[in-house]
């Protein structure tokens, strides 16, 4: 081996060991916070990785997103459960001269639940997740601040002929 070759080999082993280093103090400033919270499923996925043993890390990585995805589940329907009571039906104080009937309007809606969703730690999202030349796609979704969401999806045909088939 050359005098060069060498002293990569040197360069690239410190660096090795630079790296190592640095990962043991983020594994012990990681584990001082892990000990405060007494997580033990943390715990075991930082043993893991210090170990290299990748299957085991997968595994508890995936245990512990279901943990959470589970406890956000809880906190969604605790919340759900306490607001469901709140919520009232909103007048329909529009009128469909077309149809000889009343409706409320988005904004009417909104303007009633949306300060009862938020004191209960919700939010509603709209969007279209798929338009044809015949049909649109929309997509209700009810947040948390948890993380878990529930969501409907109604598929409407398109107006395309205007009031009384005239387009």
């Amino acid at each position: 081996m050359s005098y060069e070759d060498e002293q990569n080999e040197i360069e690239r082993k410190n660096a090795d060991q630079d790296a190592h280093r640095y990962q043991v103090m983020a594994h012990e400033h990681e584990s001082t916070a892990i000990a405060a919270s007494n997580d033990v499923i943390t715990n075991a996925i930082l043993q893991a990785a210090e170990r290299g043993n990748i299957a085991v890390l997968e595994g508890l990585i995936r245990m512990r997103n279901a943990e959470k995805d589970r406890i956000a589940k809880l906190e969604f329907t605790k919340d759900f459960v306490k607001m469901k009571p709140r919520l009232k039906p909103v007048i329909k104080k529009h009128s469909n001269n077309y149809t000889n009937s009343t409706y409320a309007k988005l904004e009417d809606i909104n303007q009633e639940i949306d300060p009862i969703l938020g004191e209960h730690n919700f939010a509603t999202r709209h969007k279209i997740i798929n338009q044809t030349e015949t049909s649109v796609t929309i997509r209700a979704e009810l947040l948390h601040s948890h993380g878990h969401s529930e969501y409907s999806d109604l598929t409407m045909p398109l107006d395309n002929v205007g009031s009384k088939g005239v387009s």
